[in-house]
C-alpha cells in the first residue's frame, strides 16, 4: 500500500504520466477503479497532492484505499489533515507507514514513540525528488524533539544522492544549524534561499525572520517589506498566513505595538483563532515589558483586555496589571485581574495588595496578604501598617526586612524619638535627640528617680542644712539662665535648618 518508489517512473523521462492517464477509461467508456487508483498514486509519486485529491473526489469510494491517498495528498501539500486519519497511530509501526505517520503529525512531542530506524530506511528508499520535497519537513519534526542524530541521518540520505539538491538541502542545513545554536550559519543558508527566490523562498523568509526575532537581532526593513508583499500576494493560503504572522511579530518586536495590533486585525490575514490569540498575548507581553507609556496604554485601555484561559494568558494578564500599577492606575489593574474568574493565586494576591495600597485601603492589603511570608509580601504588609498609622508594627516589620531607612521613617512618623536616634545619623539624629529632649513625659508615667543612695548612708549635709529657698515667683531669670536659653534656641534652630537642608527637594 505504501510502496511509493513503485508508483511512477524516472521524472527525468517525463514520469510517463500519459500512460497512467490513458488507462483510466476502459471498454464501453467506463472508468476503471484500479486504473484511477494507479493514476492517483502516480500523482502522489510526483508530489502532486492537489491533483490526487481532485481525482479521488471525482470518483469517491470507488477507489481502493481512498482515505490513505487523501492523507498522503495532504502531506505532499502541507495541508493539515484529519486528526484521526489512517496514519494517525502508525509512528511506532515497523513498516513504511511510520515515516508517513511522522509527517502527518502537526508536530511531534518528546514523549512520542517512533520507529526511527524504519523512518530513516523509508526516507532513504524514496526517489530523490521526494527526498528533496519531504526532507526539510521531516528534519524539522525530529529537531523539534531534540533528535539531532536522526536529523543528520536524514540530511546525509539526501546529500549522498546524485545531483544538485539546491534549496532543499540548504533548508535542511539551516534547520540543523539553528537547532545546534549556530544562528550565523543557519541564517546564512536561509538568506541564500530567500535571495534565490525559488519555491522555498517564502518558507525560508518565515524561518529567517523567526530566527532573528529569537536571537534578539533587528529584522532588516527589506525582509519585513518582502514578507508584507508576499503575505498580500499569498493571502488565503497557509504560507500567506505564516507570512502575516511573522509580519505581526516583526512590528511587535520593533516596538510598533499599534501597527502589530492593526496587522493582526486585518480581515485577510487568514490566521486561525488560536494563532490570533497567541499573537495578541505576545504583543501585549512586549507592550507591558518595554513599550513606551503611551503605546502601552493605547493597547490596553479601556480594559480589561480579554486574554482567555491558561497559564500563558494568566502570565500576560499579570504583566499588564503590574505595568498599570507602576503607572498608578489601580482601578484598571484590578479590572484586568478580575477578568480571570478563577481563585487568585499567590501572584494575583500580591498584585491586588499593591492595587489596594495605592487606593489607601490598608485593611484590604493585609487581608490579601494573609499567610504570605515572601519578602514582597512582608514589604507590602509593612507599608500597609504604616499607611494605617500603625507605626510600631511597621517599624518592627521593616526591622525584620533589614530596611533601615523605612524603619527610621516609621519611627519618626510614630514619634518614637529614642528608637529613631539609634537608627539615623547626621542631621536626622540631632533632630531626633532634640525632639526626645523636648518631648513631655506622657501622662501617668513615673519619671526615672535616678540612682538610689546606698542603704544606711547619711544624708547630704548640704542638702539638709541649707535647703534651697522657695522660688520667688516674681524673681526675674538670671542673665546666665537667659543666655543659656538663647544658646539652646540657637542650637535648636541650627539643627532644624540642617534637617530642612538635608530634606530639601531638588530644584526642577
Amino acid at each position: 500500500q505504501l510502496d511509493v518508489p513503485a508508483w511512477g517512473d524516472d521524472i527525468a523521462q517525463g514520469a510517463d504520466m500519459g500512460t497512467y492517464r490513458g488507462r483510466i477509461v476502459g471498454e464501453f467508456d467506463e472508468a476503471d477503479p484500479e486504473s484511477i487508483a494507479a493514476l492517483v498514486r502516480n500523482y502522489l509519486y510526483l508530489s502532486f497532492g492537489l491533483e490526487a485529491r481532485v481525482l479521488v473526489g471525482a470518483f469517491g469510494a470507488e477507489i481502493p484505499d481512498a482515505a490513505l491517498y487523501l492523507a498522503l495528498a495532504d502531506i505532499m501539500d502541507e495541508v493539515a489533515g484529519a486528526p484521526k486519519g489512517p496514519l494517525s497511530d502508525q509512528m511506532l509501526c515497523d513498516t513504511r507507514a511510520a515515516m508517513w505517520a511522522v509527517l502527518a503529525q502537526p508536530q511531534l512531542r518528546p514523549t512520542d514513540r517512533i520507529a526511527t530506524a524504519q523512518v530513516l530506511a523509508t526516507f532513504s528508499e524514496l526517489p530523490v525528488h521526494l527526498r528533496r520535497h519531504l526532507g526539510p519537513r521531516l528534519v524539522q519534526r525530529f529537531l523539534s524533539i531534540g533528535d539531532i542524530q536522526s536529523a543528520n541521518a536524514l540530511r546525509n540520505a539526501l546529500a549522498r544522492a546524485p545531483g544538485d539538491h539546491g534549496e532543499n538541502l540548504q533548508m535542511i542545513e539551516a534547520e540543523i544549524a539553528l537547532s545546534a545554536g549556530d544562528a550565523t550559519a543557519g541564517e546564512t543558508h536561509l538568506e541564500e534561499i530567500v535571495r534565490d527566490n525559488g519555491p522555498m523562498a517564502p518558507d525560508a523568509l518565515v524561518r529567517l525572520i523567526n530566527a532573528k526575532i529569537a536571537s534578539g537581532d533587528p529584522v532588516p526593513v527589506g525582509l519585513r517589506d518582502n514578507a508584507a508583499a508576499l503575505a498580500f500576494a499569498s493571502r488565503g493560503t497557509p504560507i500567506g498566513a505564516e507570512l502575516q504572522r511573522v509580519l505581526v511579530r516583526t512590528f511587535a518586536h520593533e516596538g510598533r505595538i499599534g501597527d502589530a495590533l492593526s496587522e493582526l486585525a486585518m480581515p485577510q490575514a487568514g490566521l486561525s483563532t488560536e494563532v490570533q490569540a497567541q499573537l495578541q498575548r505576545e504583543i501585549l507581553s512586549l507592550a507591558a515589558r518595554s513599550a513606551p507609556e503611551a503605546a502601552f496604554l493605547k493597547a490596553v485601555l479601556p480594559g480589561p483586555v480579554p486574554l482567555g484561559d491558561g497559564a500563558e494568558a494568566d502570565a500576560v494578564r499579570r504583566l499588564i496589571a503590574a505595568r498599570l500599577l507602576d503607572l498608578g492606575l489601580s482601578d484598571a489593574a484590578r479590572a484586568q485581574m478580575s477578568d480571570d474568574p478563577s481563585v487568585p493565586t499567590v501572584e494575583d494576591r500580591l498584585l491586588y495588595a499593591r492595587a489596594y495600597l495605592l487606593e489607601q485601603r490598608p485593611d484590604l492589603v493585609i487581608g490579601y496578604l494573609a499567610g504570605l511570608e515572601s519578602s514582597e509580601a512582608k514589604t507590602l504588609r509593612a507599608q500597609a501598617h504604616e499607611q494605617a498609622e500603625e507605626y510600631r508594627q511597621a517599624a518592627q516589620a521593616y526591622a525584620e526586612l533589614g530596611a533601615d531607612e523605612a524603619r527610621a521613617r516609621a519611627l519618626w512618623r510614630g514619634r518614637n524619638w529614642p528608637a529613631a536616634t539609634a537608627v539615623v545619623d547626621g542631621a536626622e539624629r540631632e533632630a531626633a535627640e532634640l525632639a526626645s529632649a523636648n518631648t513631655p513625659t506622657p501622662p501617668g508615667a513615673v519619671p526615672d528617680p535616678g540612682p538610689e543612695a546606698p542603704a544606711g548612708a547619711d544624708p547630704d549635709p548640704a542638702a539638709t542644712a541649707n535647703p534651697d529657698p522657695a522660688p520667688d515667683d516674681d524673681a526675674s531669670p538670671s542673665l546666665a539662665a537667659s543666655r543659656a536659653l538663647l544658646d539652646d534656641s540657637r542650637e535648636a534652630r541650627r539643627i532644624l535648618e540642617d534637617l530642612l537642608a538635608a530634606s530639601r527637594l531638588p530644584e526642577s
